[in-house]
């Protein structure tokens, strides 16, 4: 019984692996098609963040293929963490 119990827990593991350059480039062509004014916002303590912006990870992972939203989603936080941390705001 354990054996089953493994491998089906295993299953639902997404296996990890790094963007290509080529997904990348996908990725910030479908971002810059699908940018709008409400991807950005000005929290109360008045720093900007930036997001996707309802059902735009969906659209963005049709246009890279390769990626599910929830990847796209992920990616996307660590893309504006890093704009963010080499323009010195964090």
């Amino acid at each position: 019984s354990k054996p089953a119990e493994q491998s089906s827990a295993s299953q639902a593991k997404k296996k990890v692996r790094a963007w290509t350059i080529e997904e990348h480039r996908r990725f910030l062509d479908a971002l810059a098609k699908l940018r709008t004014d409400k991807t950005e916002a000005v929290k109360a303590n008045g720093r900007r963040t930036k997001g996707l912006g309802p059902g735009i990870a969906e659209l963005i992972a049709a246009m890279v293929g390769t990626r599910d939203a929830a990847q796209v989603r992920s990616h996307a936080q660590k893309h504006f963490t890093r704009q963010r941390r080499d323009m010195g705001l964090c």
